[in-house]
């Protein structure tokens, strides 16, 4: 049970890590959240997006990007731990 859980968990990261790879890094994001700018906007009577929030919103994305690969990373090297310690068990369970 604990091997099929850690299994499910390393695949997600994987998985979670390539989708972010190929989203384009922080261009990505500054597309959604310029788009949901727009929106709010709309829901005020607004319209359009002016020069001051496109800056803030690049500079947003650009920040929670930065975030988001550091968390990522840290996963992913704490996934890679636990499937070289589970590793580690296996064989010190087979020498004995």
């Amino acid at each position: 049970m604990k091997q099929t859980i850690l299994v499910i968990f390393i695949l997600t990261l994987v998985a979670a890590l390539l989708l972010l790879l190929l989203w384009g890094g922080d261009g990505g994001l500054q597309a959604i959240y310029l788009w949901i700018a727009e929106q709010e906007n709309a829901a005020r009577g607004i319209d359009g997006i002016t020069e001051a929030s496109r800056l803030k919103v690049r500079d947003d994305a650009v920040r929670h990007f930065a975030i988001y690969r550091k968390v990522w990373k840290a996963l992913f090297l704490i996934a890679l731990l636990l499937f070289c310690l589970d590793g580690k068990r296996r064989l010190d369970r087979m020498e004995h």
